[in-house]
Order: C-alpha cells, then sequence, then structure tokens
C-alpha cells in the first residue's frame, strides 16, 4: 500500500504539480523577473552553505502575499545580512528577483533586492515552531533529500 502511496505522490509532483502554479508565476519566474511585493517569512532564515565571495548568504522560506496575482505562492529567499535580521512570521515590503526552483518543494526561488518596510510577525503559534524546527535540521541534507 505505501508502494502505491509513494508512486501516486511522485506522479502528482513530476507531471501535476507544475500545473497549479499560476501563470503570472509563471510568467515572472521565466523572465528571470524583479518585482517589488509584500511576502511573509515561514521559516527563520538560515546560513547558506555556499558563499558567494565573503559575504554571508542567509536563506528563509517565503510566502507572497500582494500583488494579489501572486498571492499564496512560496518560494526559497536567499539575502544577506538585512535577510538574516527578520524573523518567521515577518512580513516585509521589499523587491525581489524570481528565478526557477531547482527542486519540486518550491514555486519559485528568489533574491533579494531591497527592504522598504518590514511588519513584525506576533510570534510563531507551535505548529510554526516546530515547522521551522523541522526545516532548520534539514539544512545539511541535500536538496534532493530535502525535497523528499
Amino acid at each position: 500500500m505505501a508502494v502505491f502511496v509513494w508512486v501516486g505522490a511522485a506522479t502528482f509532483t513530476c507531471f501535476f504539480a507544475s500545473l497549479l502554479v499560476s501563470s503570472d508565476l509563471k510568467q515572472v519566474v521565466s523572465d528571470r523577473g524583479s518585482l517589488t511585493v509584500t511576502v511573509r517569512l515561514l521559516s527563520e532564515p538560515v546560513k547558506e552553505a555556499r558563499q558567494l565571495g565573503n559575504s554571508e548568504r542567509f536563506r528563509a522560506e517565503i510566502e507572497v502575499l500582494k500583488p494579489k496575482k501572486l498571492a499564496g505562492n512560496s518560494g526559497s529567499l536567499s539575502g544577506d545580512s538585512r535577510l538574516q535580521s527578520l524573523h518567521s512570521g515577518d512580513s516585509f515590503l521589499g523587491s525581489i528577483s524570481f528565478r526557477p526552483a531547482f527542486g519540486l518543494a518550491s514555486d519559485f526561488s528568489a533574491n533579494l533586492r531591497n527592504i522598504r518596510s518590514v511588519q513584525r510577525g506576533q510570534g510563531e503559534d507551535p505548529i510554526q515552531r516546530m515547522r521551522t524546527t523541522f526545516l532548520a535540521n534539514l539544512s545539511g541534507v541535500t536538496p534532493d533529500a530535502a525535497a523528499l
């Protein structure tokens, strides 16, 4: 039974998950465009293993809140120390550049360009804290293993 469930989930992910992503997001991602958006951090920023140059890089999971045509899509955001100063549950208005996600777990990957304003979150609920801890523990595994 478990094998059938696993095969069904893998089939759905490979063939049908991309159909659930909005056409507006597909266009922005394929153009590797930059937009001013409002996003909410779904996880605490964690330090990336690979660094570019001498600067530290951080990564967090985000959900787009505005513009409305992209709302509800989630992905990963990379950035410098400005991203490190944010916490799970915080929202910010800023400019990010989109690109395709390499794993199947996200709708997109993005780079932080700038932050215009920040609204601090109300604090994590227990479920979010468990999710954050789980995602932080995945930081040492390969991208393929993390996607599973």
